[in-house]
């Protein structure tokens, strides 16, 4: 089946990598499969290794990917396109596009691990994901926005992302990692010495002044609002 994924502020496409899981190599475009071409880790220079996350693609169901990535800074959505460039993705126009603005980028491969294969679509927004004018809704099956959501008043957010994508889909599953909570530890510990603090007392001062300067840490205001406009935990 197909599954649709847009990511909210897209950065370098990590959540591209999350989503897709280690192990796929690019083996062509448009159906035609080639010699397998570099893998997404290869391409950057690690080892693909995610700490053991099969990504959503684990399910031998799943055959192509569509997935929308929305960034509204022009040079990293820039970086974007040439990251998937150098995977192996190749620049696709569809004759019946609707979106034909000069802010759109689409690219599209075809993935193998092992005896599966994976059609892909990548569509890079020059834009910010809930300004979407008079175009139709985006398809979405999962919404996901890594270091995001600290940003927003959590019922804006929530809001924002049924506005954009809960009219195409029945469901949706939001997924916003990586939101601040004053909790993140140093390994090893690091503890005070002399005039530096702790890695303790650094976090919870720049957990507080993120609070202070308008962030919103934190996961229960966000449950809540999503709850209160009709989701689950």
């Amino acid at each position: 089946g197909r599954l649709a994924v847009a990511d909210l502020g897209c950065g370098h496409l990590r959540m591209f990598d999350r989503v897709l899981g280690p192990g796929w190599e690019v083996v062509g475009t448009d159906g035609d499969r080639l010699e397998p071409q570099r893998t997404a880790a290869d391409a950057d220079g690690d080892d693909g290794d995610d700490g053991g996350d099969g990504g959503l693609l684990d399910d031998p169901a799943a055959s192509h990917l569509s997935y929308s990535a929305y960034e509204t800074n022009p040079d990293m959505l820039a970086e974007c396109a040439s990251r998937l460039r150098r995977l192996g993705f190749l620049p696709h126009t569809d004759d019946d596009d609707s979106d034909d603005d000069d802010d759109v980028q689409s690219f599209r491969a075809v993935l193998a691990r092992g005896d599966r294969l994976l059609d892909v679509d990548v569509s890079l927004f020059l834009r910010d994901f809930s300004r979407h004018g008079d175009a139709p809704p985006a398809a979405a099956d999962v919404v996901v926005g890594c270091c995001l959501a600290d940003l927003f008043p959590p019922d804006v957010l929530v809001s924002a992302v049924l506005r954009a994508f809960a009219p195409a889909a029945p469901a949706l599953l939001l997924y916003l990692p990586i939101t601040f909570c004053g909790t993140t530890a140093a390994d090893p510990p690091a503890p005070a010495r002399g005039r530096v603090p702790s890695d303790a007392a650094a976090f919870r001062t720049y957990g507080e002044a993120l609070a202070d300067a308008g962030h919103h840490p934190g996961t229960h205001g966000l449950a809540r609002a999503a709850v209160a406009q009709g989701g689950r935990r």
